[in-house]
């Protein structure tokens, strides 16, 4: 059931990035007056086609990995005569390069998309805590993260973000902790940080922990814990004097205790205190009616549509520098991912939630976006370049150069998917 849930998750998730990325260039073609003669999604041989009024046949192919937008040529063999302003190589350089921009963008557009409706709607993720660092004075279950660099961090999404975007950088990182008399900084020196590093631990790099101290982040109404007086940020350190520091033992103590009155050491402002609370026994287990701190964030439509091109350009930048820092050997090659590792984590993205697989889809818009624009032949990226130059220099290149191009763009673009299936494998 795993493996179908999986497959489904894939080809849902491929299927949207692209149609969204192919119709982009699609749409540009019929703007700029472009004959589309196949609009397909998949590669390979095609096993349903149907043809609309304006003679393209939209299709799908054997292969789900991909797509493609054939395009009128002057020049191309077996296709009915047509004016010679419908073909692609008839328009301007500059309306070509926009046809090629066409998909990238789409893609781009879509990941502003989903963040707007995720934002919208709200996000949401677990409170960061670390346990007990130096510098701290407070519980040793665990210091809350508010900022890593100077950037915010409200759940760990943030945290392991910040911290991705330091890979193979030199200096130093700063966590900001909430401490119980206010915020302090802790550095941690890197050089190289994580360069060679197969399969990355970020915080485990830094001599740091996660932990997951019994804070509470919500008390249901009508519940036991309302009832006793449970308060959100109590800090609860003791279930019926056995001490508990996760929420893993707190969930234990509370279930097992079934509908038996329990004794609750809680922690409120830094004062001790003792909460009685009986638990309602739902399915045979103790039910109190708490959650842990999560961070809840929601915006309205204009702000979250500002928050959502915010959240796009950051993930480009982010994308382009990991691309540069293993172009410069700080990144290992070994974290390009191929279809394998993309199906298990849209499967498991999916399995979590809407909003997990909804933020999957858009970062990975993002990158499709960005290494399509790399200025590789056979890319968009590539064909943007070959068009810039024949506007340039006010004619094409030659024939043997753009076939020599191509040549290498393939070789390069196969290497890097074998590259990426070789690390898929490995993994598994």
């Amino acid at each position: 059931m795993d493996l179908l849930q999986t497959l489904l998750a894939l080809l849902l998730t491929l299927g949207i990035l692209v149609t969204v990325h192919e119709a982009g260039h699609y749409f540009l073609a019929r703007y700029f007056g472009v004959r589309v003669l196949r609009f397909s999604l998949g590669m390979g041989p095609v096993v349903w086609h149907k043809k609309n009024a304006e003679g393209t046949e939209f299709a799908l192919s054997l292969l789900p990995l991909g797509g493609y937008v054939k395009m009128l040529e002057e020049d191309a063999p077996g296709v009915t005569p047509a004016p010679r302003q419908e073909s692609f190589s008839s328009k301007h350089p500059a309306a070509r390069i926009a046809i090629a921009l066409g998909g990238p963008v789409a893609n781009l557009l879509l990941a502003v998309l989903v963040y707007w409706v995720l934002f919208l709607s709200g996000v949401t993720g677990l409170v960061p805590y670390l346990k007990a660092v130096e510098g701290a004075s407070g519980p040793a279950e665990g210091v809350e993260v508010l900022a890593v660099d100077g950037q915010p961090t409200v759940s760990w999404a943030a945290v392991n973000e910040a911290l991705v975007r330091r890979l193979g950088d030199s200096g130093e990182i700063v966590f900001t902790f909430e401490g119980p008399e206010g915020p302090f900084t802790l550095a941690r020196p890197i050089r190289r940080w994580l360069a060679e590093a197969d399969e990355p631990r970020l915080l485990g790099a830094l001599d740091l922990e996660p932990a997951y101290p019994v804070v509470v982040g919500r008390v249901l109404e009508d519940s036991p814990a309302a009832a006793a007086g449970l308060q959100p940020k109590d800090r609860v350190v003791a279930v019926a004097d056995e001490p508990v520091s996760d929420w893993r033992s707190f969930v234990t103590a509370v279930q097992a205790a079934g509908g038996e009155r329990l004794s609750l050491t809680v922690e409120r402002g830094g004062q001790p205190r003792s909460v009685i609370i009986r638990p309602r026994l739902e399915e045979g287990r103790g039910f109190i009616g708490v959650g842990p701190a999560y961070a809840v964030q929601r915006w309205g439509v204009g702000a979250a549509l500002g928050e959502a091109f915010a959240a796009t350009w950051d993930k480009t930048l982010m994308t382009l520098g990991l691309v540069r820092k293993m172009l410069q050997g700080l990144v290992s090659t070994s974290n390009l991912s191929g279809p394998i590792t993309i199906a298990k984590v849209a499967g498991d993205s999916a399995r979590s939630g809407v909003e997990a697989f909804l933020g999957f889809l858009a970062l990975l818009s993002v990158s499709l976006a960005v290494l399509n624009l790399l200025p590789i032949p056979v890319l968009d990226g590539g064909h943007v370049v070959l068009h810039l130059l024949e506007w340039l220099r006010g004619k094409p290149l030659p024939e043997r150069l753009q076939a020599l191009g191509v040549q290498v763009g393939l070789t390069l673009v196969v290497s890097l998917m074998a590259l990426a299936l070789y690390n898929d494998f490995s993994r598994l």
